[in-house]
């Protein structure tokens, strides 16, 4: 299992599902995202699936797959991380999980 060091947008740790629901939304998006089969639940199930913050299996099987991303190390991640992109008009872009 690889663990992986996860803050919420509040900047406080997350190390459980628990704690994903607490920190990862703003509390004006977590009515509407945290919600099972919608992509903020589904993303802290998978990322807890083993009790605490790990990269999924699946992901890991994945980058494992190719030699350009067969090495890589994810240590941590942010949680609704905003970055702007050169080539969009609106405003930045919010990450569900910037690694």
């Amino acid at each position: 299992m690889t663990t992986v060091q996860i803050k919420g947008f509040d900047g406080e740790g997350i190390h459980s599902l628990l704690d994903w629901e607490k920190h990862a939304l703003p509390p004006t998006r977590k009515e509407l995202h945290w919600v099972e089969g919608r992509s903020a639940y589904e993303l802290a199930s998978s990322w807890t699936a083993k009790g605490e913050p790990a990269v999924p299996t699946e992901l890991l099987q994945l980058l494992n797959s190719r030699e350009e991303t067969r090495r890589i190390v994810i240590l941590d991640g942010i949680r609704e991380h905003e970055t702007r992109l050169p080539f969009s008009a609106g405003g930045p872009r919010c990450h569900d999980l910037a690694l």
